[in-house]
């Protein structure tokens, strides 16, 4: 019985108990499911056996659960580590145009800055108390101010929407800072749509889609 219980700990069946003669089911009752699909005619006191295919779909779905719980914390780090590298890539650079970095028709993007220094998760509040969070914030010389929203999901594109949202917290900061002036751009490693494309062009947003401008500097 000894042996037989050791190769189930190995089989990772069971675990280990206090001591090495003292086992234990597993947590996530996996054994349980296993020992009642095996012996369960044996097992059953009841008129109907269990159906154990609805114990399987609620322990996928239990997993599946966890899983969206795990992916939403991994998309969390990973957008801190895309603002952390971006704004690490603007304090390397000393004198630049921002047509470097992102597309855009308007000239502003031509002129040549000289950051001083770059913030991130900057936020900002509106009259009703809300607070709007900036993702990298970049103060160069002249009152020149950039500002840039850092979308990190490689699957969404940037719609209508992402953009109005963004130049609701251009338009904020310009009312909180009226002497500053503000150049605005939008990173998204997953793209744009061609309606939130005509936008920034409309607005004189600049954007990119690739990190690759950054990570070259």
């Amino acid at each position: 019985i000894h042996r037989k219980l050791i190769s189930m700990v190995k089989g990772d069946l069971i675990e280990w108990g206090s001591s090495d003669w003292r086992f234990r089911g597993l947590k996530d009752g996996t054994l349980n499911l296993i020992l009642r699909h095996r012996f369960e005619e044996e097992i059953a006191e009841q008129q109907t056996p269990p159906d154990l295919r609805i114990d399987f779909r609620k322990k996928i779905a239990g997993l599946q659960k966890e899983n969206n719980v795990l992916r939403g914390k991994l998309n969390q780090i990973t957008g801190v580590m895309a603002e952390h590298q971006f704004a690490t890539a603007l304090r390397s650079r000393k004198r630049f145009k921002l047509s470097e970095f992102f597309h855009s028709s308007s000239k502003s993007f031509d002129r040549i800055v000289n950051i001083k220094d770059v913030k991130t998760r900057v936020f900002i509040q509106r009259d009703d108390g809300k607070n709007l969070e900036l993702d990298v914030l970049a103060m160069a010389d002249n009152d020149l101010v950039l500002l840039i929203e850092v979308n990190k999901k490689h699957k969404d594109k940037i719609g209508i929407k992402d953009i109005e949202d963004f130049l609701e917290k251009a338009q904020l900061y310009k009312k909180l800072n009226p002497d500053e002036s503000l150049s605005a751009a939008f990173l998204s490693l997953g793209g744009f749509t061609d309606a939130a494309l005509q936008m920034c062009e409309q607005n004189c947003i600049g954007w990119a889609e690739e990190f690759s401008y950054f990570s070259s500097v």
